[in-house]
């Protein structure tokens, strides 16, 4: 990196990049700075937040404000340091055993880029399930796991990444404290999710406290993504929370929604979450490591290792969503947060979460299906 006698005039130096880290980079610069200090993207957020009274950005020349070349920020605004997306993904040929992948099409087969992408996204939304949250048995949170993914990503976020996490469990952990049984009626769902939601919080904040990183809550419902200006309120939010260094924890706001106002699971409020952030990359961890082209408990069924796009095709492989257990989303609506995510150039995978430190299995090579971005 350039420091400060790089021999370029001062007037040419990015004014954000300047509050977060001195007089120490140029704006030519910045995108390379980004890539070596871990939380940048919200440094320069809270930097330009401070310099700009009325909250519009205030860049000192175009080469950093331009859209085009530098992407936009939590909160929708120009800033540099940041591409708002990635470049398409490499589509040459891959290793005979991974297949071809073609627009429109899948492959079966180890994903081989499912590494890479989790090791390059800088904004990562990580979905989890009640399946995975709540031991089956006692309908109690799964302690020794969530801790285990909790260093997972605070290893994620020592390497530079910004973390948001989607949790499912809140409606699960009310039925039990309130000691009724799991109903399908919307007042008693209300009800056993008041008293359930402090129960998650406090699950969380345990397994992140070892580590010293605080947990907050956003609870979200439809409204919120659908209003530009909740919307917008929610990035700003985020952006202050994401700055102070705490991993927020969204949750649909099941309390007051009413059937008519929920997004319908958290599936589908990660990927929604995941647009929000404006994030890389979606992982929804799950009891199944991917898409399969039938059941899986079929043997006939085969693993399908990367998506291209989301068609009929790869719909029709989902089958209806799961109703027993504690959790209530399946293959379909993963897929169907999958086509919102990509869509919105946001790559998405979907992995087994069960076992401890799900996401370092991931990195080491577990199985997993990658749904890689539409092209911008």
């Amino acid at each position: 990196m350039q420091g400060f006698g790089d021999g370029r005039d001062r007037e040419r130096r990015c004014e954000i990049f300047t509050q977060a880290y001195g007089w120490q980079n140029c704006c030519r610069t910045c995108e390379k700075s980004a890539a070596f200090h871990p939380g940048i993207d919200a440094r320069l957020d809270a930097a330009r937040r401070a310099a700009a009274g009325d909250g519009r950005p205030q860049l000192s020349h175009p080469e950093c404000a331009r859209p085009v070349d530098r992407g936009r920020s939590l909160d929708g605004q120009p800033v540099a340091g940041r591409a708002r997306r990635r470049p398409a993904p490499d589509r040459k040929a891959r290793p005979a055993d991974a297949g071809a992948c073609f627009p429109g099409k899948f492959v079966s087969g180890e994903a081989a880029s499912s590494t890479t992408v989790l090791a390059n996204a800088r904004r990562i939304v990580v979905k989890v399930g009640s399946s995975l949250l709540i031991d089956p048995d006692t309908r109690t949170a799964r302690l020794p796991w969530l801790e285990s993914l909790a260093q997972d990503i605070a290893l994620l976020r020592q390497s530079g990444a910004i973390v948001l996490v989607v949790s499912s469990g809140a409606v699960a952990l009310g039925w039990r404290r309130l000691g009724i049984e799991r109903s399908p009626r919307l007042d008693q769902r209300q009800a056993a999710a008041a008293v359930g939601q402090s129960l998650l919080m406090n699950a969380w904040a345990q397994a992140f406290a070892p580590l010293d990183i605080p947990v907050a809550q956003l609870l979200l419902t439809l409204a919120d993504s659908q209003s530009a200006e909740r919307s917008a309120n929610a990035r700003a939010t985020l952006s202050v929370l994401l700055d102070a260094g705490a991993v927020p924890v969204v949750n649909e706001n099941d309390s007051v929604a009413t059937e008519e106002l929920k997004l319908g699971d958290n599936d589908r409020l990660s990927a929604h979450v995941a647009e929000l952030a404006e994030a890389d990359l979606l992982l929804l961890l799950s009891d199944v490591d991917g898409l399969y082209d039938r059941h899986p408990s079929d043997s006939d069924a085969a693993h399908i290792a990367s998506v291209t796009s989301i068609d009929d095709a790869v719909i029709a492989m989902a089958g209806g969503a799961a109703s027993e257990g504690v959790g209530t989303g399946g293959m379909a609506t993963k897929l169907a947060a999958a086509r919102h995510a990509t869509a919105r150039g946001c790559a998405t995978i979907i992995a087994d979460g069960r076992a401890d430190y799900p996401v370092r299995r991931l990195k080491e090579g577990a199985r997993n299906t990658l749904f890689e971005p539409a092209k911008s």
